[in-house]
């Protein structure tokens, strides 16, 4: 799953931080800064909560529909957005329904300075395992 680093994403540890999609995949946000701490105009964490309040909402709706809705703004993580929306969509929209969004992007580390931020949440696994 996505709560232990490595969980079975079939990557080598070395490659773990090369982007957004592959630190989420193999369970390593909180091992990546440079990933989890964006662009110093963007606050990672807002951006985070604002996308789980909108996958909320959009429970019935496809993937590309998910993807026009959220990732048109802002532009600094629209390419990260659009792969990690494809990748996690179905598995998210399922699982995200009963869960707080402020205690989601703690889970995922991109909300700084929340006590006890790992296990805040359920750990989110990645679709099909």
């Amino acid at each position: 799953g996505l709560g232990a680093p490595g969980g079975g994403c079939g990557m080598p540890p070395s490659v773990w931080c090369q982007d957004w999609v592959t630190a989420l995949r193999c369970g390593a946000l909180g091992r990546c800064p440079h990933l989890t701490q964006g662009h110093p105009d963007v606050d990672v964490c807002a951006v985070c909560q604002q996308l789980v309040s909108l996958l909320q909402q959009a429970s019935n709706q496809s993937a590309t529909e998910v993807v026009g809705i959220l990732c048109p703004r802002p532009p600094v993580v629209v390419t990260q957005c659009q792969a990690l929306v494809l990748m996690f969509v179905d598995h998210l929209l399922w699982k995200i329904q009963h869960l707080n969004p402020r205690q989601v992007c703690a889970a995922l580390k991109l909300c700084r300075g929340e006590p006890g931020a790992a296990p805040a949440a359920p750990a989110l696994e990645a679709p099909g395992t």
